[in-house]
């Protein structure tokens, strides 16, 4: 990371989300699978967010839901990287800090969803150490043990 450049936990906004998520490329588009505005302001009531800055630019985000401190599964519910910075290691690096923290706070597991004709993200995420464990309509669902 060159000096301008900083990965941040939860000090992101609404509207910085909602910025953030306009400028990503997901297929299917996010807003086609969930009411954004309801979906945003879960993540901050409940989720943690790992923010990758770059010339106060939000340019990567990762947001998990490490609250089930009874089963210690954690829940990776988005990841996020501007279209212009995509293949440069970013989500690699909110994906490792978010381990990290995960593994402090005693978390056993990480799960998350997946599109099952989203090959890159799911490639992305065998790489990282997730095994696929159950399909659900048009979804994967995978895990990594920590």
């Amino acid at each position: 990371m060159d000096s301008q450049t900083i990965i941040k936990k939860n000090t992101v906004s609404y509207k910085q989300i909602m910025e953030h998520i306009k400028k990503c490329n997901f297929n299917p588009p996010l807003e086609t699978q969930v009411n954004l505005k309801e979906y945003v302001k879960k993540i901050l009531k409940f989720g943690d967010c790992f923010e990758y800055w770059r010339n106060n630019k939000l340019i990567g985000l990762i947001v998990v839901y490490l609250n089930d401190y009874k089963t210690k599964r954690g829940f990776i519910t988005y990841l996020g990287v501007v279209k212009n910075h995509l293949r440069k290691g970013i989500a690699t690096k909110l994906l490792k800090e978010t381990i990290i923290t995960a593994k402090k706070m005693g978390f056993t597991e990480i799960s998350l969803e997946v599109e099952k004709n989203n090959y890159p993200a799911l490639r992305f995420y065998q790489k990282n150490g997730f095994k696929k464990m159950a399909l659900k309509s048009s979804k994967i669902f995978m895990t990594k043990f920590l």
